[in-house]
């Protein structure tokens, strides 16, 4: 088999992979919501955690698969200068644009649909969700840095040694 046929193979893999967990994640948001109760959908809360879990175990090989990537795929420059680190920090910036902005139209969503009464109300709703988002940006943005960082600096020592 030539290195095309197995990265079709590999392509394949993966897809299906990503197919089957959407499939599972939203079987288990429509057992808790039909049941409502976390614990009818724990065996498949477990199947989450489980399939990156065996994934994080059996990649740990290649420390590249673990550096940050774009939403293209593409690998983030991971040199220790200057330029390479504001290209690195605008990319988190934009993942914790992005999540925050996920975030708060989920909760605005479990809101009109009256999931989440129950969280307490801070003013008015457009103050409520400009913190929301705030904090949530900030948030991401830092652990995101933090992680990120921590593995660009422990890929580039992988070469030093």
């Amino acid at each position: 088999m030539d290195e095309r046929q197995t990265s079709i193979r590999g392509r394949a893999a993966a897809l299906a992979l990503i197919a089957g967990y959407v499939y599972v994640f939203v079987w288990a948001i429509w057992l808790v919501i039909a049941n409502g109760a976390v614990e009818a959908a724990s065996g498949q809360i477990l199947f989450l955690v489980l399939i990156p879990s065996i994934f994080a175990v059996a990649a740990r090989r290649d420390e590249s698969l673990f550096l940050p990537r774009t939403v293209t795929d593409e690998e983030l420059d991971t040199d220790p200068g200057r330029p390479a680190l504001a290209s690195r920090l605008r990319h988190y910036a934009l993942a914790a644009t992005a999540f925050a902005t996920g975030m708060v139209l989920l909760s605005v969503g479990a809101r009109a649909i009256g999931i989440a009464d129950a969280l307490p109300v801070i003013g008015s709703p457009g103050v409520e969700i400009v913190i929301e988002f705030a904090v949530l940006w900030v948030v991401s943005f830092i652990l995101d840095s933090l992680a990120s960082e921590w593995l660009v600096r422990r890929y580039e020592r992988s070469f030093e040694k």
